[in-house]
């Protein structure tokens, strides 16, 4: 006797539907970019010395400014404009003390940076994984998905959090230098 579809078994895992699916296929490609992006800033703050480290960023702050200063501030974007326009404005040893400023204050903060790098890097895993299970139709697999989704939000916000600060202290740090210089070259006075 030839047994049809019907006498087989219903898998205990329904199939996602297609929207999850897509859905499923995008967070696996945040997952790992996070993942990545994660181990790349503890790679870059573990094993890279101050000097390096402050002289890479003064480099590809510099290639930037370079490349801005050759096509004018209107090449940037809209909400960087007068950033930039501002930055032209200073002659280029200037410039290069300020991107000094900047390499060594994010280089102080890398006793933050690790930790939550390495945050980052294991919820980009556990997303990664998560929406991998869901499509391969495994038991658990959505609740493992939903659940590294709830608990990727405290770790962006606690990460937001953490920018904020950090950009309030180089406001401070960098931005008194920057104001100083920039009124030696307008000849106005500081506020």
């Amino acid at each position: 006797m030839a047994s049809s579809s019907v006498d087989s078994p219903r898998p205990l895992v329904p199939r996602l539907p297609r929207y999850l699916q897509a859905f499923a296929v995008l967070i696996l490609c945040i997952g790992g970019l996070q993942m990545v992006t994660g181990l790349l800033e503890v790679n870059t703050a573990i094993l890279t010395d101050r000097t390096q480290f402050i002289s890479s960023v003064r480099d590809r702050q510099l290639a930037l400014f370079d490349q801005v200063s050759k096509e004018g501030a209107a090449s940037v974007a809209k909400p960087l404009r007068p950033v930039a326009s501002t930055l032209l404005k200073l002659p280029r040893p200037e410039v290069e003390k300020l991107f000094l400023l900047l390499g060594s204050d994010l280089y102080e903060r890398r006793n933050v940076t690790v930790p939550l790098s390495l945050l980052t890097a294991i919820l980009g895993y556990l997303l990664a994984s998560g929406a991998l299970s869901s499509l391969r139709g495994r038991f658990g697999g959505v609740t493992a998905w939903s659940w590294a989704c709830m608990a990727n939000i405290p770790a962006q916000l606690l990460g937001l959090i953490v920018m904020m600060v950090h950009a309030n202290r180089l406001m401070h740090r960098v931005g008194v230098p920057a104001a100083e210089a920039l009124a030696k070259v307008t000849g106005r006075p500081v506020a």
